[in-house]
């Protein structure tokens, strides 16, 4: 009995042993599987950001250009990477988006930065900006509120002399009222740190004007600080005046007080200014464009 109690016991041991193998086994064999599929998951969502609805979209142009709404937009794509290491190039990063902004579901792409390479596709600063990545950050209505500068290796740079970054203000309308600029110190820049912008009934811009940092009325390079604008029935800018710090009018530094514009009747060019007029402080006519 001894000796079948024994090889009982070696027995149990065994079985034992051999369920713990398996159940290691099945226990190493899960963790890899977890690894891979979160890995795999991991590397799936580097391009999808905090938005389940949303993915970044990378496209390479060979150079960009600001449209009517002063936000750059890319010039002459390039077909693949491959064309990177041809020519100089800028990278841009795009937000595709699909949200719900009021009764209206809203789909397309937002850019969020742009950032320019050599060919190779190393990241260098611009000889003309001095720059190399431009970031850009919007709200839940994809308007633009915030525009920062940084060089190649992500420190902070400055753009147009003493801005780091810009932040953009609406109204009620989504038109854009204001500007503030920073330097790379987090102030307000010296000179001109705000613009602002007014807008008739119609949604047409008519004043644009200048402030210091103190929101005191300041001259631009022109040496004006309020431009105001009149437009006609049609919609058309037809009057362009300069005004100092005091609301009054005076001449920018090429000598001219404000210009009238005036239309083709009819035609393909009727929305084309067919003259342009510039006038001094004495109202009197210094120069005029014919198109």
């Amino acid at each position: 009995m001894t000796i079948m109690n024994n090889l009982n016991h070696l027995f149990t041991q065994k079985m034992l042993l051999k369920k713990f193998v398996l159940l290691s086994i099945l226990i190493i064999a899960y963790s890899m599987i977890y690894n891979t599929i979160w890995s795999t998951n991991t590397n799936k969502t580097e391009n999808k950001d905090n938005n389940t609805n949303s993915k970044l979209i990378v496209k390479y142009f060979e150079n960009y250009k600001f449209n009517e709404f002063n936000i750059p937009i890319g010039k002459n794509e390039l077909k693949s990477q491959n064309d990177l290491n041809t020519k100089y190039h800028w990278k841009f990063v795009f937000q595709k988006v699909k949200q719900q902004i009021g009764d209206e579901i809203v789909k397309g792409l937002i850019l969020i930065q742009i950032s320019y390479h050599e060919p190779g596709g190393k990241m260098v600063d611009d000889d003309v900006t001095g720059i190399a990545q431009i970031k850009y950050t919007y709200n839940e209505k994809n308007l633009r509120i915030q525009e920062e500068y940084f060089d190649s290796v992500g420190t902070i740079a400055e753009r147009f002399g003493s801005i780091h970054k810009i932040e953009y203000y609406y109204d009620n309308k989504n038109r854009e009222v204001e500007q503030r600029y920073y330097s790379k110190f987090a102030k307000m820049t010296t000179g001109i740190a705000i613009t602002r912008y007014k807008y008739n009934n119609n949604g047409y811009l008519i004043e644009q004007s200048y402030f210091d940092r103190d929101n005191k009325p300041i001259l631009d390079s022109e040496e004006i600080a309020i431009y105001r604008f009149e437009y006609n029935d049609k919609g058309q800018l037809v009057e362009e005046s300069y005004h100092d710090v005091n609301g009054m009018k005076k001449e920018n530094i090429h000598g001219v007080m404000f210009v009238r514009y005036t239309y083709w009747e009819t035609g393909d060019y009727k929305d084309l200014p067919k003259t342009i007029r510039k006038y001094n402080k004495k109202g009197v006519e210094i120069d005029e464009d014919n198109n």
